[in-house]
């Protein structure tokens, strides 16, 4: 039988958590591995783990079990606050990002600058055009 309530518990893990981030610090400063140079070598598994919750219906229950409203107030009041704080943790990946970007957007650009528009027909190519070769991109490394 438990002898907490949800409640308690989970006062406890805010509680312990908040004074755990010297440890937590230690700990990911221990770690030897990339942890997503580990996981990709586990692919497999996670390929089956992933199946395992479709077909189960786990997934399906787990994902739709959350209404429009514990969405918006989570999305509110955990989420919006932290953007602008992890955004400006990512200038530097976000501007290597778009100098890769920017240049594979600009030859399309190009592309579509020298191809005819004088139809519909013309602008739909132009816009297919353009999705197809966005489709292509991929990161260097």
């Amino acid at each position: 039988m438990v002898k907490v309530t949800p409640q308690a518990a989970a006062e406890k893990l805010v509680r312990r958590l908040g004074q755990s981030t010297a440890d937590i610090t230690a700990g990911v400063n221990r770690v030897t591995e990339a942890p997503g140079v580990k996981a990709a070598a586990n692919q497999d598994k996670m390929i089956a783990s992933l199946m395992e919750a479709v077909n189960s219906g786990k997934w399906a229950r787990r994902v739709s079990g959350v209404s429009l409203a514990e969405w918006k107030k989570a999305t509110l009041e955990k989420g919006v606050p932290r953007i602008a704080a992890g955004v400006a943790a990512s200038q530097g990946k976000i501007q290597d990002f778009y100098a890769e970007f920017f240049p594979f957007l600009e030859r399309i650009q190009n592309e579509i600058e020298a191809m005819p528009n004088a139809t519909a027909e013309d602008r739909i190519n132009r816009a297919v055009h353009y999705m197809r070769e966005s489709a292509k991109f991929e990161r260097s490394g």
